[in-house]
C-alpha cells in the first residue's frame, strides 16, 4: 500500500496501490476488500471525502506518464468523475473541510484546485510555485491552502473569492 487514509469515524481505511489497487480496510472486523483494480494506473494518494461517500485517489497513468484524480463512489461502487491537468503522476490530494474544494499537487510542480460541485470548469492553477509540492492542506474555515515545497517553504493561497478580492483591491 502506497497510500493509506482513515474515514472520520476511524472504521474504515482506504489504501492505494502501486500495481493500481484501490482497497478498503474494515477497522473494526479487522478486513480488507479490493474494491477498485487498473493495472494502467498506479495509485499515488488516496482520501476521503469529508462526507465519507466517495473516495479521491490521485494516480499516475503509465502509458500516457500523467495524473489524473478520480473519485470513486461508495454507493455506486464505481468511478463517477475524473479531473485532468496534470502532465506527471499525482504526488497528494486534499478536500477542503467543507468538502467544496479539491486540490491536487503532482510531480509536475502543478498546484490545481477545482470547485467539486463544478466538474466542467478548468482547474484554477495556483501559480507562483516553482517547486515540487511536498503536502497541501487546507484551512480550518476552507478559506486558504497551504502548501509545503521543495525549498522548505510554507506557501499560503486564499480560496474564498471575498479574501482574494480584498488581497488584490484594497
Amino acid at each position: 500500500i502506497k497510500s493509506l487514509h482513515v474515514n472520520k469515524a476511524g472504521t474504515m481505511a482506504v489504501g492505494g496501490t502501486w500495481t493500481g489497487k484501490l482497497v478498503m480496510i474494515d477497522l473494526v472486523k479487522n478486513t480488507m476488500q479490493t474494491i477498485l483494480e487498473d493495472a494502467s494506473n498506479r495509485i499515488m494518494t488516496v482520501k476521503f471525502h469529508p462526507s465519507d461517500t466517495l473516495i479521491g485517489f490521485g494516480t499516475e497513468d503509465i502509458s500516457n506518464k500523467r495524473g489524473i484524480v478520480k473519485f470513486y463512489g461508495l454507493n455506486s461502487k464505481s468511478i463517477i468523475r475524473q479531473f485532468t491537468g496534470h502532465k506527471a503522476a499525482v504526488y497528494d490530494i486534499e478536500f477542503s473541510p467543507d468538502g467544496e474544494l479539491l486540490a491536487s499537487a503532482g510531480s509536475d510542480k502543478r498546484l490545481q484546485m477545482w470547485v467539486i460541485r463544478n466538474p466542467e470548469d478548468l482547474p484554477v492553477v495556483m501559480d507562483n510555485n516553482d517547486g515540487f509540492i511536498w503536502d497541501i492542506a487546507f484551512a480550518k474555515g476552507s478559506d486558504y491552502l497551504v502548501t509545503t515545497t521543495y525549498e522548505s517553504e510554507i506557501r499560503i493561497w486564499p480560496t474564498d473569492p471575498s479574501l482574494l478580492q480584498n488581497e488584490i483591491c484594497n
